[in-house]
């Protein structure tokens, strides 16, 4: 049986990635010390909050260096929800801490004079090109968001982008290796949320 660690780091409640994972008939486990990366298949990173406060929960238990080396080392599959997909990249304008480095870009605030900050709700997801996470899910599908800050698309950027327009076009989830990685929340996004998260672990 296929396992996916769950990376628990205080940064959001990571039940309901939990109960989500458990109907597809793999092991979940939870990853809150550096002892448990040890026969893990894939993982999970969620979360909710701030940049800097997710870099510093995720060094205050000794996390990063064994996530970098089961991601870049071993080349074991990540999935970042939210906040989880913000610290793949170098920095964000929330804080002054560097952030994950495993993709080029920075995370910026939405501009409030475009329009009410955060983006709450429903919004549809476009897939550029053909992706393995929407095997059958619509290419123009809407997934649940709740977030203040995102990647703006760039050519430095390399995978299989999801963009969504709020405020303007931005990057909303990427398949780059074995790298994957969504703002939006797939656990609170109803049918076509769970199937993308079925889609990550049958790639396993």
């Amino acid at each position: 049986m296929k396992s996916v660690g769950i990376i628990n780091y205080g940064c959001g409640n990571i039940k309901s990635v939990f109960n989500a994972l458990e109907l597809f008939n793999i092991e979940v486990r939870e990853i809150s010390t550096s002892r448990n990366f040890k026969n893990i298949d894939a993982l999970v990173l969620p979360g909710v909050g701030a940049f800097d406060e997710g870099m510093s929960a995720l060094k205050e238990r000794d996390l990063i260096g064994h996530m970098n080396h089961s991601v870049q080392v071993e080349k074991i599959p990540v999935l970042g929800i939210c906040l989880g997909f913000q610290l793949f990249f170098e920095s964000s304008s929330e804080g002054v801490l560097a952030g994950l480095g495993w993709l080029p870009g920075k995370v910026t605030k939405f501009d409030e004079s475009l329009g009410k900050v955060p983006h709450v709700g429903w919004n549809q997801v476009v897939v550029d090109e053909e992706n393995p996470l929407f095997k059958g899910i619509d290419e123009t599908q809407d997934f649940y968001f709740v977030h203040s800050y995102r990647v703006l698309d760039n050519a430095e950027i390399k995978g299989n982008k999801m963009l969504t327009n709020y405020n303007g076009n931005y990057l909303s989830g990427i398949v780059h290796a074995n790298m994957y990685g969504v703002q939006f929340h797939p656990e609170k996004s109803q049918a076509p949320g769970l199937k993308l998260l079925e889609n990550f672990v049958r790639r396993l």
